[in-house]
């Protein structure tokens, strides 16, 4: 059995630019935050209270909702220890 499915681009755009997209966005990424700040590696303290969500809209939009580190050092933390990957995975993002 063959189903098509037939995307309408408008209907997709107003989807995807929708406040409650951007409310559930949030909320789901909101347990993978508090991972975040539980695991990550503490030495002075700044990585920690560099994580962060951030909600915003693309040009086109979209509604978009990262969490990420905003310290200088931050993709090298990450790569080192995998702290964002991690919150991730245990959240089920």
């Amino acid at each position: 059995m063959t189903v098509r499915v037939s995307l309408v681009s408008a209907g997709m755009r107003e989807l995807l630019g929708d406040p409650g997209v951007a409310r559930y966005l949030h909320e789901r990424m909101v347990p993978a935050e508090a991972v975040a700040h539980s695991i990550a590696p503490v030495v002075t303290g700044d990585y920690d209270r560099s994580i962060h969500l951030e909600d915003h809209r693309e040009p086109s939009g979209r509604v978009v909702c990262r969490l990420g580190a905003s310290v200088i050092y931050a993709a090298a933390v990450e790569a080192s220890h995998g702290t964002l990957a991690r919150a991730f995975q245990a959240a089920r993002i």
